[in-house]
């Protein structure tokens, strides 16, 4: 089902960057406040002056027809722009090409539209390439004529996929890629021959993966073992800042990172997708500036080389004809796009959303076929859902996922089939929590209505809640509020840990504190669900003794981390963040002073800990303090900004 879009108020004398973002401008002259916030070259249009809209059109229904390979195919000429860089001139490519399919629309492939950037003066533009791929020399450094994504025969119709769904998540990686690329201003040099291409995308196969090893892929050069323990060491833990526990393992693993090293190992696009993020965390630990320049080089390299080999991997699905190649191909594209997405979701210069279209059709596909999901699969829509959770809950624009209807087929781990997967991968816990999302997999169900709660009132801030509805939410958030998955027991010599998730705070008189973040995330998620009914469901103010004393629980959690040190030292020195959420609601609904710095330090180890976007978040909630203290009225579109940003 094609997902509906509500409609926002659009500055009509706005600047020519916020119309085509299509985001609201305060007209401020010379340069509007958003241009000034992200580095944009600010610019108002004349009058007459048609301003072209950057976002891409929906996908159509497919209609039926005859098969794919009987369409017509035309030829013709398109230019093609690519962001090379701020020291770069744009490079544009004419060629002759294949036309997709006439039963596809066209325009979901292309976009034509620019954005302008500004850099030593120079002007830069950056078009989505959509599904043309641009091939490079490397010795030369010369585009050479690019690739279509190949519109692979439809599948039988007992089968699942179809060469649509690929092409539709090409688009989005292709897309994620060069808007990255753009919002970090990444130069590419082309000076280096990376990776190899020779991998062939070995037949499907349906397994588990537990605690794949560091050097389970080989590589050649120095720099690339250096990307890739930033990546097995780092990233792959800030995406999964919990780790797993499962039987036939002595310590805690991180299935992401397993699946993903699983399917790089066969899959070069998405290993070059891998290295590029293990190159940006490379680059933050130089002291020299040309050696963290070189990095950021490498990184750019390196999502290039991703879209380079994508095509020739398309191709080797439509010319091997073997069973289930589409399936791997499906799988390690959307792989790739939710691995970018999560490293978008969590910098500063978020642009996550627009490319998890292909990812939400797939899986929703996926959840609503008669077809058993792969494994990998469910691990994908559990990632996913987090995403759709933290978005709907944080985000101006809610989740990508527009009704209820959506929300019930996508955000559901019901079946048995599902959880004993979920379980064989240690997503969800003997005790059921869930380490991706944080809290007891039961509280899915209350994150889902409170989602849609918060989407139905951004439609419509008028509407007022279903009293039954919150009281339904208020008895389930206080259920699972008394949760508890560890036990900490304090003995003579001090204090023991029984359960899982617990670790140690070192603090600065040098006595150490146990802790259980299962516990910690638990309670911190249902505080903040209770919260948000009150003051965004019930519009209960929050100076009132009930939201106060619920804010100084949420406040309680964190205290611990005060005066703390030694934090890499812990057993999980990235779990700050997956508790940015909650706490961003205590920040927001804080009225007490004594507890802002609590908040601020907590936020700052965020921050240190690789979650770019808490500094943001941060911002947003001294804004409100700021507002409080002044004595002037808040409300919550006052410090939601227009741009989409995720708690992530």
């Amino acid at each position: 089902m094609p997902s509906r879009r509500f409609k926002r108020d659009y500055s009509r004398g706005g600047c020519r960057e916020c119309k085509r973002r299509k985001i609201k401008c305060n007209e401020a002259k010379p340069h509007c406040s958003e241009c000034t916030r992200l580095g944009k070259v600010c610019s108002y249009p004349v009058d007459g002056e048609r301003v072209i809209r950057g976002s891409r059109k929906i996908i159509e229904e497919k209609k039926e027809a005859s098969p794919i390979e009987d369409s017509p195919i035309v030829k013709r000429v398109r230019t093609v722009q690519m962001y090379m860089g701020p020291d770069q001139p744009k490079k544009k490519v004419k060629w002759e090409g294949v036309a997709l399919p006439a039963i596809l629309n066209e325009n979901q492939y292309s976009n034509g539209n620019s954005i302008e950037a500004s850099k030593n003066g120079q002007s830069q533009d950056h078009v989505a390439m959509a599904s043309e791929q641009i091939g490079y020399d490397h010795t030369t450094a010369v585009p050479t004529p690019p690739q279509e994504f190949p519109t692979l025969p439809p599948l039988m119709l007992d089968d699942l996929y179809t060469g649509d769904d690929l092409n539709l998540l090409a688009t989005d990686l292709n897309n994620l890629v060069n808007d990255i690329m753009f919002s970090s201003n990444i130069t590419q040099s082309f000076d280096q021959n990376f990776l190899d291409p020779a991998i062939v995308t070995a037949p499907f196969v349906d397994s588990i993966p537990k605690d794949v090893p560091y050097d389970y892929i080989t590589l050649k050069t120095d720099d690339e073992r250096r990307y890739m323990t930033q990546f097995y060491e780092d990233f792959a833990s800030q995406i999964l800042p919990f780790g797993a526990d499962v039987e036939k393992c002595s310590h805690y693993i991180n299935p992401f990172r397993d699946v993903l090293m699983q399917y790089a190992a066969r899959e070069t696009f998405l290993l070059a997708a891998m290295l590029s993020q293990g190159a940006r965390l490379a680059s933050e630990l130089q002291e020299d500036d040309k050696e963290r320049q070189r990095d950021m080089e490498n990184c750019g390299n390196y999502l290039s080389t991703c879209l380079k080999l994508l095509g020739p991997a398309l191709s080797r699905n439509q010319e091997k004809q073997v069973k289930g190649d589409l399936t791997s191909n499906i799988e390690s594209i959307l792989l790739t796009v939710l691995l970018l997405a999560s490293s978008s979701a969590s910098n500063e210069k978020q642009s996550w959303r627009p490319h998890l279209k292909g990812a939400k059709d797939i899986i929703m596909k996926a959840t609503n076929s008669k077809i058993r999901s792969s494994t990998t699969l469910i691990m994908c829509k559990m990632w996913f859902a987090d995403f759709e959770i933290l978005a709907g809950l944080s985000s101006m624009m809610g989740g990508t996922l527009r009704t209820k209807e959506e929300m019930n087929v996508v955000l559901n781990f019901d079946g048995p089939y599902e959880q004993s997967v979920l379980r064989e991968f240690g997503l969800i816990q003997d005790n059921g929590f869930c380490v991706v999302m944080g809290y007891h997999i039961d509280c899915l169900e209350y994150f889902k209505d409170l989602s849609d709660l918060l989407r139905l009132k951004r439609s419509d801030p008028q509407n007022s809640a279903d009293p039954l509805e919150c009281a339904k939410l208020i008895a389930g958030f206080r259920a699972q509020h008394d949760k508890r998955f560890a036990r900490i027991e304090t003995m003579p010599d001090g204090e023991i840990a029984h359960g899982l998730l617990c670790d140690i705070v070192r603090k600065q008189d040098g006595h150490p504190k146990m802790i259980s973040w299962s516990d910690i995330s638990q309670q911190a998620y249902t505080l903040a669900g209770l919260v948000t009914v009150f003051t965004r469901m019930l519009e209960i103010p929050v100076d009132s003794p009930h939201v106060k004393s619920l804010v100084a629980k949420l406040v309680d959690l964190v205290r611990v981390f005060d005066n703390s040190t030694a934090h890499e030292t812990m057993s999980f020195p990235f779990a700050f963040s997956m508790i940015q959420w909650p706490m961003s609601i205590a920040g927001f609904a804080c009225t007490e002073l004594a507890e802002h710095s609590v908040i601020e330090k907590f936020f700052g180890l965020c921050y240190r800990t690789g979650s770019y976007s808490a500094n943001l978040t941060l911002e947003r909630i001294k804004k409100v303090w700021e507002l409080r203290k002044a004595g002037k009225p808040v409300n919550y579109t006052d410090f939601e900004s227009t741009v989409d940003r995720i708690t992530y």
